[in-house]
């Protein structure tokens, strides 16, 4: 008598994106703050916008 087991589903292994996830949130930030220091009066309008008051 030969038995089959049933196999688990195997898992999809981890995508490019989320294995480097913490890298592009570092990039970001690094982006972010370079781009704050470079062209600061585009940021400066942007936070002096206000929708709503809030």
């Amino acid at each position: 008598m030969s038995s089959t087991e049933a196999r688990p589903a195997a898992r999809p292994a981890i995508g490019f994106f989320e294995r480097y996830l913490t890298l592009w949130v570092a990039l970001c930030i690094v982006a972010g703050v370079a781009c704050g220091q470079l062209l600061p009066r585009v940021f400066q309008t942007i936070g002096r916008m206000e929708v709503a008051h809030v």
